[in-house]
């Protein structure tokens, strides 16, 4: 950063200054042209590294063309941008004399800090955007020789990434974020994607982005883009100036152009390599994660408002988490969606069949427990909803002809539930058997980086029975208590039958042998 701001105004700085910042770069790209791209791609790929890496060699070929190491630069640069986005399809692709990597999963998922991780998917092609935004501004003759390698694989990735992005703009987690939410790190990753491919879903996200990126600013009524929300926010608010201005940059080297876009297409995606299934639908975006960290999350789309766009809060232990062994025993499209079958074996204990019924009404989860299964005494925990100023400030929780408003960040927990279902502002329905109760927990505190997110348990009265929740994306209280009323839950000897009708009319009936866990 401190070599582009200082090519950016070198005639307006000392020139001593400019000589000793331009030492600086070139010692760095000196430093880097010694060495090769590392490879790896299970747990913590290389490709985010590779990609910031290209950052300093690129800006060296191009600010100083005429030093006698600028070829050794440009190739070294070359290098690192072919070797960001990598697969074995590479080996005989136009790049092939210059990929020596792995670093991604021949889906194009990127796993790091040990899981599918979006946001180190997204920043490796950001990084490449910026090598690229560097050479055009300062040099387009370097810049046009970079094209090909600044471009590699950077639309075979987005056509991953951009199935799981959300009404606000923002990415979802399928396996869960170690960083912090709502920061909208990956804007200046759309703004490229909108202005150099010309992309009509970036183009659609970008405005989003800068929308909530100006909201959040007012939320927290100072001018900062993450606030009180995140703990470490000097680190954060620093990051986000950064990646705006080269939003900024791509936009203003890009004509700033006009074209909407066009929204994300719905579909449905199962990702054998990074265990991962993901459906897009008119109502909901779903995702089932079975890797290295087990977790399913169910979005509701289409939202207007802020309480609507942030709701659901990427907790790793939501539905069928948390981490430990699973296994997926089956995977089926169906007309309307997909079912799967896991093993379920937690580090906590807990040893299930996990049925998942996905259509855009209505998501199934269906649990049988083995006999040995140690299931959470605190309850099923079902999904964590975000609750905090960012979010409007309060929840509401519907049941029956009943109602709590529950304030953020006040720790407020609700009488048990025993109606069987509840809805939460009249925008997600959950409804749960046998009999039980469910318990809203509301936060007492930022209690995740950007986000002060509340908890929804189910807690059946039968211990290590089987059990089931449906989630109603999208849909109001009214919705939720009619569909409460199609329910039917019996359990034999041999099955467990669950019947209900869904919002659309379709009905559905889901019967789950009652056989050994293993067999």
């Amino acid at each position: 950063d401190l070599g582009f701001a200082a090519a950016l105004v070198e005639r307006e700085i000392d020139p001593k200054v400019l000589e000793g910042c331009k030492r600086v770069v070139a010692a760095e790209a000196d430093w880097l042209s010694r060495k090769t791209p590392p490879s790896g791609y299970k747990f913590d790929s290389k490709g985010e590294e590779n990609a910031w890496q290209s950052n300093i060699v690129t800006l060296a070929a191009a600010w100083m063309p005429n030093d006698p190491r600028a070829k050794k630069w440009l190739n070294t640069a070359k290098l690192y941008l072919a070797n960001t986005y990598t697969v074995p399809a590479d080996s005989s692709g136009p790049l092939k004399n210059w990929v020596k990597t792995q670093t991604l999963y021949p889906s194009y998922a990127m796993e790091n800090h040990g899981f599918y991780h979006p946001s180190y998917q997204m920043v490796a092609g950001m990084s490449k955007g910026d090598s690229y935004l560097m050479a055009r501004i300062i040099n387009p003759k370097v810049s046009k020789e970079l094209k090909p390698f600044a471009e590699h694989n950077v639309e075979n990735v987005w056509q991953f990434l951009k199935g799981i992005i959300l009404d606000t703009g923002d990415l979802s987690f399928p396996s869960g974020l170690d960083w912090s939410l709502n920061s909208f790190d990956h804007v200046s990753y759309i703004a490229w994607l909108a202005t150099n491919f010309n992309d009509p879903q970036a183009q659609w996200v970008q405005p989003r982005l800068a929308k909530q990126i100006l909201y959040h600013q007012a939320v927290n009524g100072d001018g900062r883009f993450t606030g009180e929300s995140c703990p470490n926010g000097f680190y954060r608010e620093a990051v986000a100036a950064r990646r705006i201005a080269m939003a900024y940059l791509q936009n203003e080297t890009g004509g700033f152009p006009t074209a909407k876009g066009s929204g994300i297409k719905n579909y449905i995606a199962h990702y054998s390599d990074a265990r991962l299934i993901v459906q897009r639908s008119k109502n909901a975006l779903t995702t089932i994660s079975y890797g290295p960290k087990t977790m399913a999350l169910v979005y509701p789309l289409n939202g207007t408002t802020a309480s609507q766009g942030f709701l659901i809060s990427p907790n790793t232990s939501s539905f069928i988490g948390p981490i430990g062994t699973t296994k997926l025993k089956s995977f089926k499209q169906t007309t309307s969606g997909f079912r799967v079958e896991l093993y379920l074996n937690s580090n906590l204990g807990r040893e299930s069949r996990m049925i998942i019924e996905s259509t855009p009404d209505a998501v199934l989860f269906q649990e049988i427990p083995a006999d040995n299964s140690k299931l959470p005494i605190e309850g099923w925990f079902l999904t964590a909803i975000e609750n905090d100023p960012l979010s409007g400030g309060k929840r509401t929780v519907l049941w029956n002809d009943n109602s709590a408003a529950i304030t953020e960040r006040s720790g407020t927990i609700t009488q048990p539930i025993s109606t069987g279902w509840l809805n939460i502002d009249n925008w997600i329905g959950f409804i749960a058997v046998p009999e039980g109760n469910f318990i809203y927990q509301a936060a007492a505190k930022y209690n995740r980086n950007g986000a002060a997110e509340d908890y929804i348990f189910f807690q059946p009265k039968e211990k290590n029975m089987p059990r089931a929740v449906i989630i109603l994306p999208g849909k109001d209280a009214d919705v939720t208590a009619k569909v409460i009323k199609s329910l039917r839950w019996t359990i034999s000897n041999a099955e467990c039958i669950l019947y209900f009708i869904r919002p659309d009319g379709e009905k559905v009936e889901i019967k789950v042998p009652l056989k050994d866990l293993k067999s």
